[in-house]
This record gives structure tokens, sequence and C-alpha cells, in this order.
């Protein structure tokens, strides 16, 4: 039988701290784990780190509380950011109530993006 990755791990365990919130599925998506509302991508598993979809206002927020933007590194080795992810704080992530909240209101980042596009 094969074993579960750490990131496929996590998926399951914030989708299942989100249920209550609202049905949330996963989909593969460029190395990471896309965590998806209504077929809307708002959140990240990436390299051990839960992100959330961040806009003007919210990522206020997570720059408060030192977090840092969902990154990577290209093949030519150069480091690049996601400026619209932002780590899920700890306090956050470890509170059931908060995280819901904070999903809400990546979710509704993600339909204002959307909504732009």
């Amino acid at each position: 039988m094969a074993t579960k990755s750490k990131a496929s791990e996590m998926a399951d365990h914030y989708i299942g701290l989100l249920a209550d919130w609202a049905e949330v599925t996963r989909k593969p998506l460029f190395g990471a784990i896309a965590l998806r509302r209504n077929d809307l991508v708002f959140g990240m598993i990436w390299k051990g780190g839960l992100y959330f979809k961040t806009d003007e206002q919210s990522v206020q927020e997570y720059d408060a509380a030192s977090s840092g933007k969902l990154g990577y590194t290209t093949n030519e080795g150069e480091s690049r950011a996601l400026k619209s992810y932002a780590e899920v704080p700890p306090e956050v992530s470890e509170d059931d109530e908060k995280l819901c909240e904070w999903a809400e209101t990546a979710y509704q980042a993600a339909l204002n993006s959307a909504a732009r596009s």
C-alpha cells in the first residue's frame, strides 16, 4: 500500500478542519496541493506550509504576523514569490474557529480576484 506524502496528509487534515465551514476539495497544482471551494483556489499546501489567498486588505494581517509569501525557485535558480498567497500563522492554523474565518476571507479574495479577471 502506498504511503501518503506529508503534503497530502496536511491537505486531508485542513480539509477535515474546514468541513464545517464549506466543502473543500483538493487538486495537485505545480507541485503544490490547491485547496478549492466551488472550483476557486483559496489555499495551497506547499513545502510543509498552509498558504491562503490574500488581497490588499487581508494581506495586512499576514504581514502583521510576519507571514512569508508562497515562494519557489525557478529551474534557473531564481527565487520567486506568489505575493497573493501568504502563510497562515500558527495561531490561526491551530485554532479551528480562526482557521475557518481566515479561510472565508481567503475565499472572498479568490472570488474578488476571479471577478476582476
